[in-house]
């Protein structure tokens, strides 16, 4: 039953716009210079606290991972051209 709360709470705030999308680095061990950038999609839940992070299996369920998927990437991509002409220069981009 906390499963499907948590799906229907988390596809709500999907179908409302409340998504957000994180960044995280992924970092050269060799180096230590950042070399990607991991992408995951948050939304804002009462029970897990502001934000959390939406676990792909969870909308695969629910049946709206194509959609998920589909906005985080397009979401990703448009940030990501802004960063072009950042400190970190071309990054990889990963979509979790």
């Amino acid at each position: 039953e906390e499963i499907l709360i948590r799906e229907a709470d988390a596809y709500r705030a999907f179908r409302a716009g409340s998504t957000a999308i994180a960044f995280a680095p992924i970092a050269s061990l060799a180096s230590g210079r950042v070399v990607g950038l991991m992408a995951r999609p948050l939304l804002p839940s009462p029970r897990s606290g502001p934000l959390a992070v939406i676990e792909p299996d969870l909308a695969r369920r629910a049946g709206w991972a194509d959609a998920l998927s589909r906005w985080l990437l397009a979401e990703a991509c448009d940030r990501s051209r802004d960063w072009r002409s950042a400190p970190l220069g071309a990054v990889r981009l990963c979509i979790d």
